[in-house]
């Protein structure tokens, strides 16, 4: 007598369903998958108890995609009856065209010896960091100096933007404080904030690309081979090459948190990578041409032993409207220093570090390449603390989601709707267009600046 579980006392939809699953399948072929399941006998599926809480929240996250995407305002500028909105942008073109003009007003204003508007070398067709420089020291050696950036993050851009905007017209009436430089450096990442993409024309992740002194591309992935390990791990869910589905992406995503952890997840994914080059979060293998545009420029505007105080403005991480002041610094003394001035969190902000167990900052620790400290590292400022002022916007679930998407249709996706589609998502992410959003971030961002220079001025960040 042949063994129960042999293949001739399977049942004809037992051996249908194992024939099924020999049958291969050609790559992300919706088609073919369904052909093959057409031959098989139908079944009723049994759901195993294990499965409900990962069905289930992948449900309810898909719901609350579908809500996230009803929900948000439709496009367009809010100005004139949002004050705050008066200083945002709807493009990298007007975000610019506003910079310049009211830098321009600026320098006419405060004396135009002592200030004056720089377009940087292209990057691409059309694209160029703009630098802003206001020089309150008559010249003087070693001026205590504030250096803003925004758009290193290209999409990011508009809310940094936005602060620099609104800073240049309160400096319209009365000029940056005496005894001060400020350093206004718009859209790092004059390509992505212009093509509505994170990353910059070479699919580069600006701020893994700025790695230290000391520190080389060639051989990096090699020395960081846990942190590339647990990239290569997250692979089918941060860079997919089928076409889009939510399904696939929420389910893995799921999947992967509740069997590893949130950090840990996110860690793979801040931590950079060096291997795939149309991955999320490529760091590159060359420093990227904005940043040597950039450093060439502050390298002869700032004074190498002056005090200096480096902020760069992001967007995407912690809570709706809620900005963190992240010091990736491990010196001690610079971040006490830094909470000197800014105060403590009385709920209108936050306080981060890359060791913390929560928060923004999280996962941070295995990172390789940081813009304000790198910049602070390649140009030997002596006297600079670096700080990364980040503004909330959406779920950081959401966030990478429109990152995944708009990655994978950029690169894969024939399709110009679906290529629209996913950088009209993305935008979204990273650019909330509310009235309560835009005030926190031009509220929030003005007093950071200020609080900067007078911290300059009266020697605690000396």
């Amino acid at each position: 007598t042949a063994h129960p579980h042999s293949a001739r006392n399977r049942s004809p939809r037992r051996r249908a369903r194992l024939d099924l699953r020999r049958k291969p399948l050609a790559h992300c072929s919706r088609t073919s998958r369904r052909a093959a399941r057409a031959d098989a006998p139908r079944r009723r599926t049994t759901m195993r108890p294990s499965q409900y809480p990962m069905s289930t929240a992948a449900l309810v996250t898909a719901l609350w995609v579908a809500n996230f995407k009803v929900s948000q305002p439709p496009e367009g500028n809010l100005c004139p009856a949002d004050a705050a909105a008066c200083h945002f942008s709807t493009s990298y073109e007007a975000s610019r065209a506003l910079f310049r003009a009211r830098a321009a007003d600026v320098s006419a204003a405060c004396g135009a010896t002592h200030a004056r508007v720089e377009a940087l070398p292209e990057t691409a067709p059309g694209v160029n960091t703009d630098v802003a420089v206001f020089d309150g020291c008559s010249g003087k050696e070693n001026c205590p100096t504030l250096v803003h950036l925004s758009g290193v993050h290209g999409v990011e851009g508009f809310a940094g933007t936005a602060i620099q905007n609104a800073l240049l017209d309160r400096w319209r009436e009365s000029c940056p404080p005496a005894g001060t430089k400020v350093v206004l450096v718009h859209a790092v990442n004059a390509y992505g904030m212009a093509h509505g993409r994170r990353w910059n024309e070479d699919n580069v992740d600006m701020n893994r690309n700025l790695l230290k002194t000391g520190q080389t591309y060639a051989g990096l992935a090699a020395s960081r081979a846990a942190a590339e390990a647990a990239y290569a791990e997250l692979a089918s869910l941060l860079n997919p090459t089928c076409r889009w589905s939510e399904f696939s992406f929420w389910f893995r995503a799921m999947y992967y948190i509740v069997t590893k952890g949130y950090v840990v997840c996110k860690r793979a994914l801040v931590s950079g990578q060096y291997t795939q080059p149309r991955g999320v979060w490529y760091g590159g293998a060359a420093l990227a041409p904005a940043h040597r545009h950039v450093l060439d420029f502050l390298g002869k505007a700032v004074d190498r032993d002056a005090p200096i105080v480096a902020v760069d403005v992001h967007t995407g991480l912690g809570p709706t409207g809620v900005d963190t002041l992240m010091v990736l610094d491990a010196n001690v003394e610079k971040a006490t220093a830094l909470r000197s001035v800014f105060g403590e969190p009385d709920g209108s902000f936050l306080y981060g570090g890359a060791l913390d167990a929560g928060g923004a900052a999280a996962g941070y620790d295995l990172m390789a390449g940081d813009t304000p400290t790198g910049y602070v590292d390649r140009l030997r400022w002596t006297r600079a603390r670096a700080l990364t002022q980040e503004f909330g916007t959406v779920s950081s679930l959401l966030v990478a989601r429109a990152l995944v998407r708009e990655n994978s249709a950029f690169h894969y996706s024939s399709e110009e709707v679906m290529r629209t589609k996913a950088a009209r998502d993305l935008r979204r992410a990273f650019y909330v267009q509310s009235a309560a959003w835009q005030n926190a971030v031009v509220t929030r961002g003005v007093r950071v600046a200020e609080e900067a220079l007078a911290g300059l001025v009266d020697g605690r960040l000396a």
